[in-house]
């Protein structure tokens, strides 16, 4: 009998050899971040104050909006990146951004809007549903790439991105009443400050505003039978409207000036009320619509619905050879102060699958390279908003060979090895394509499930891909090992309730490996890993020490973002994590100094407590020693709701013997 000698590909970094060489059952691996998640440096951004940046001209510090329209800001202004895949995002309103392969967005599929839950009552196995409520799951972070390859889910548009909240700008000192200028826009003789209307309400508004500012309203003529009226503005060499609208450069030449568009929420309804009193129109279903001849004005009433968080549609329509815009919306908000019109509008029913409410991703397309860009923002879900459109936008290698080696030596009898990454999809894109590439030369014949995610090699072992968000499909498999990776994106729930039953029979292994996320279930993970040698086998690879990225790459974004963003980003500090950490930077020097560890209790020495009374949140207590001239805090407790004797039972109960109790300066007069 001859046998066949075999070589895989792959020839791993000396960083990861001891890894691969490993014999403990258990794995933490604490990885640095290596994506560009960028956009195209042309794409505009609205500032907080109103105005539009570049993505290219970004600075640390520039305050931009959130996907609520509430301001925030730039705390890193990334290098510019070259030679990256890009893509052309195309939204059903016609909106489009281009970015590269691992741009993030925050999206729902089709799946996610229509998810319901179910309450079911009787034994299990026949029981029988007593009611089905929509439950919608929330969305979730996909990349460009992974958008594309699901761009459609039975025949639909499947990713869908919600529109942005009202931008929050301050208010404005605008020369016009916004309310006036977007009627005048509407009915306004473009050459004069003049108005034609029937409506009395509109007359009394501009009456209203003439009176307050020392002008004159006269008739000058009546049309259409007598029922409009045209009304002329005048006024004195210290004040008169027509001067006004020169001055603002829309004699002539009918637009929205910047300033208006970047007025406050309240001053930019005014002006859309303005318009749609005299220009709008609404029908019983509460859809909204307003016609233009001008492609320019069109496009800035479009922005300024965006800029109020609606979504419009613009479509084209010729009449007489002469193009017109109609502009289409659905609103949260009366945009009539007319009453005939305002009587007639209707809240829109803005279930959580109302169309009105978001933008579908319609086409990602391919396009050439260009120099693309990333930020860091402060806002609480790490989004920001992009384009004219107000869009909200936010290692793995050496893990999928230690699966096929461990699935190529594996003696049991058909070893099933498991891949698990936070989504099925990003399982798919992230390890599918090293799988079948690596795995390659000992796949069986046949042996590739596209559908499935899995493969089977020629000693029968197979290797499959889940995503924890569905982790119930794993439910029953017996696992001779696992990875899990990103597991700081799990729910705390799937490793307890799912995955480690799946480990028991064959006494299987798991590897656990991520990025810094805070002080999550992967931070627990790492400090078992990091304290239990004997059973775990711990690796925390900085940028600094992988050698994957390049020294002049490190030193430019160390140079470009704050130390904390850099060590954590970078170096994988779980401290730096969590921004806004006290003591954060000196609790990292005392780890690197290996201050950081077990450290005995000396029964020959008192011991000291000190307290952090909590009102409003945990009691914390800290015991420590006093040694050769150093502190050694020796154990630490923390609860909330209890009462102060409740907490003094827990400190009396310890078996220490204590010298004094250091509590907050104004403890006598506080209770808890």
């Amino acid at each position: 009998m001859t046998t066949k000698e075999i070589r895989l590909s792959y020839k791993p970094r000396d960083v990861f050899r001891p890894f691969h060489a490993r014999t403990q059952r258990w794995a933490c691996m604490v990885v640095h971040r290596r994506g560009g998640k960028a956009l195209d440096i042309e794409t505009p951004i609205p500032m907080a104050d109103g105005s539009w940046k570049k993505m290219g001209r970004l600075r640390d510090g520039d305050r931009v909006l959130d996907e609520r329209g509430q301001p925030c800001n730039v705390v890193a202004a990334h290098p510019v990146t070259l030679g990256r895949p890009c893509y052309e995002v195309v939204f059903s309103d016609g909106a489009t951004i281009i970015c590269d392969e691992d741009h993030l967005w925050s999206t729902q599929s089709k799946l996610d809007r229509a998810k319901h839950k179910f309450t079911k009552k009787g034994p299990r196995g026949a029981s029988i549903v007593t009611s089905r409520v929509h439950a919608p799951r929330k969305p979730s972070p996909k990349t460009t790439a992974e958008i594309r390859e699901t761009l459609t889910y039975q025949g639909e548009n499947n990713h869908s991105i919600d529109c942005c909240g009202p931008v929050e700008y301050p208010i404005a000192p605008l020369p016009i009443d916004p309310y006036v200028f977007g009627a005048w826009l509407g009915d306004g003789t473009s050459r004069a400050a003049h108005i034609t209307s029937m409506d009395e309400e509109i007359v009394s508004e501009f009456q209203a505003y003439a009176t307050a500012k020392g002008l004159k309203m006269d008739p000058t003529t009546h049309q259409n039978a007598g029922r409009a009226t045209t009304w002329k503005i005048t006024g004195d060499r210290h004040y008169n409207m027509v001067q006004t609208l020169n001055q603002m450069g829309v004699l002539n030449n009918k637009h929205i000036p910047k300033a208006y568009l970047a007025a406050s929420k309240e001053q930019r309804i005014a002006l859309l009320q303005g318009l749609m009193d005299t220009d709008g129109s609404t029908d019983d279903k509460s859809k909204c619509e307003i016609t233009q001849k001008r492609r320019e004005l069109a496009d800035q009433i479009v922005q300024l619905l965006n800029s109020l968080g609606e979504k419009a549609v613009v479509r084209r329509k010729v009449i007489n050879s002469r193009d017109y815009f109609r502009i289409g919306f659905r609103s949260a908000f009366n945009p009539f102060r007319l009453r005939r019109k305002a009587d007639r509008w209707a809240p829109h029913v803005r279930d959580e699958a109302a169309h009105s409410r978001r933008r579908f991703i319609v086409a990602v397309n391919p396009v050439p390279s260009r120099p693309v860009r990333c930020i860091t923002v402060d806002s609480p879900n790490s989004l920001y908003l992009c384009g004219k459109q107000y869009i909200p936008t936010h290692n793995t290698v050496a893990a999928i060979n230690d699966l096929i080696r461990a699935a190529v030596t594996c003696k049991s009898p058909m070893p099933l090895f498991g891949y698990v990454a936070p989504f099925r999809s990003q399982a798919k894109k992230v390890a599918w394509e090293y799988l079948k590439t690596y795995a390659k030369p000992i796949i069986k014949p046949g042996g590739i499930n596209e559908a499935e995610l899995e493969v089977r090699l020629m000693n029968g072992a197979k290797i499959a891909l889940f995503g924890a968000d569905n982790a119930d499909a794993m439910r029953g498999l017996g696992m001779d090992g696992i990875v899990l990776d990103e597991y700081g994106d799990y729910k705390p729930s799937v490793w307890g309730s799912v995955i480690r039953p799946l480990l028991s029979d064959k006494q299987g292994w798991a590897l656990f490996i991520g990025t810094p996320k805070g002080k999550n279930q992967f931070w627990d993970i790492f400090q078992t890993a990091r304290l239990d040698p004997a059973e775990w086998y711990c690796l925390s690879l900085p940028a600094s020490k992988s050698g994957i990225l390049p020294s002049s790459e490190l030193n430019a974004v160390r140079m470009q973002i704050t130390e904390d963003q850099y060590m954590q980003e970078y170096e994988v500090s779980f401290e730096a994590a969590i921004l806004g950490a006290y003591y954060g930077k000196e609790m990292r020097i005392a780890a690197d100094e290996k201050r950081i560890g077990m450290v005995p209790y000396d029964p020959a020495l008192k011991t000291y407590t000190a307290w952090d009374l909590g009102y409003r949140d945990d009691t914390a207590i800290w015991w420590y020693q006093a040694v050769r001239g150093e502190i050694h805090v020796i154990d630490y407790h923390a609860v909330s709701g209890a009462s102060i004797a409740e907490i003094s039972k827990t400190v009396l109960d310890k078996p220490y013997h204590y010298a004094k109790h250091f509590l907050p300066h104004d403890a006598k007069a506080k209770t808890l």
